[in-house]
């Protein structure tokens, strides 16, 4: 039997190094508990049979258009919107943070928190005086063509070069041990390794040419707390904007 859900999340294949990848799981996962049946669809899954009632999809901003050609539309930008046409005034639009926010536009705020908390935490028989050693952490950023220091890839440890994806202990682990975490763009690794008392200092460049987060561990820490506090509040919202579009998309087909 044909499954007709009220939101489809459009989601690239799950990557366990990627934040974006982790977010789109909790989502789904949140709008469900919201009392919307929603799934991810993967676009390898593309040509599809759609639902056969009023739906929704959600596309994280890589996706400029509705390829789905859904009749509600949510767009979550998850980082910069960095194409050339501009959302639809009639989707629906929430942003991860306030630097992703389109200006003209009116954006909804809407962070999951994707940091598993039974993992990475504060050991108190790993004193400050104990820990040896740094790591860093650029991925992107050598994408784009930056570059790390000599002296640091010969005496660090690369949080994505040498550790294995997805081995979220060892990490923890890592930022357990270290005295310190070199950033050269934005990442969840910065609020990991707060979380188990292991300082950031941002490594400013072109790719990131002001800091992602603020500056002490205990700050970065804070502004996780707060942002975890009201995300239940910014999902709910948004599922009712959904499901009120979707009431009035249905009342007009009748």
């Amino acid at each position: 039997m044909p499954y007709h859900p009220d939101v489809i999340i459009v989601a690239p294949p799950y990557h366990p190094a990627s934040n974006g990848s982790k977010a789109l799981l909790v989502l789904c996962h949140e709008l469900n508990l919201c009392g919307l049946e929603t799934f991810h669809l993967n676009p390898g899954c593309w040509p599809w049979d759609p639902p056969h009632k009023p739906w929704a999809a959600i596309y994280p901003e890589i996706y400029p258009d509705n390829p789905l050609n859904a009749p509600v539309v949510v767009r979550w930008l998850l980082n910069k919107w960095r194409h050339t046409v501009q959302p639809d005034t009639d989707d629906i639009l929430a942003s991860w943070d306030a630097k992703y926010d389109i200006p003209g536009r009116e954006i909804n705020r809407m962070w999951v928190p994707t940091i598993d908390e039974s993992i990475f935490h504060v050991d108190r028989r790993t004193q400050t005086e104990n820990r040896r050693g740094f790591c860093y952490y650029s991925h992107k950023h050598t994408l784009a063509g930056g570059k790390v220091p000599d002296w640091m890839r010969a005496g660090g440890i690369s949080v994505w070069d040498d550790m294995r994806p997805g081995d979220k202990q060892a990490l923890a682990e890592l930022f357990r041990r270290s005295e310190k975490l070199y950033s050269f763009e934005e990442t969840a690794a910065v609020e990991e390794a707060a979380l188990c008392g292991c300082p950031t200092e941002h490594v400013l460049n072109e790719y990131m040419p002001e800091p992602a987060s603020p500056g002490s561990r205990e700050e970065i820490v804070q502004s996780y707390r707060v942002r975890q506090a009201e995300s239940a509040r910014q999902v709910s919202h948004v599922a009712r904007m959904i499901r009120s579009r979707l009431y009035h998309f249905q009342g007009g087909l009748t």
